[in-house]
């Protein structure tokens, strides 16, 4: 939607008139690591598993997978 080339209409200009923050218009996503990848196949094939289990109950799972992480980090995966 903002054209970089533009002759008249600066990027900022752009971004004012489009109602989007220039550092979101500068943003570029670099995607989820493969560890992280890791933990939430994990995660997925323990709620497929067992569905009932909370999140401590899946941090300690994880943790037979070598997996040692904090709750919050099951709570932010399992929300997501």
């Amino acid at each position: 939607m903002v054209d970089k080339g533009h002759e008249k209409l600066s990027i900022v200009q752009q971004c004012i008139l489009l109602n989007i923050s220039r550092s979101g218009f500068y943003y570029e996503h670099c995607g989820e690591n493969n560890r992280n990848l890791e933990i939430m196949q994990a995660i997925d094939k323990i709620h497929t598993d067992y569905p009932f289990y909370g999140f401590r109950r899946i941090r300690n799972e994880l943790r037979k997978f070598h997996f040692f992480v904090s709750k919050k980090l099951v709570i932010y995966y399992q929300t997501n």
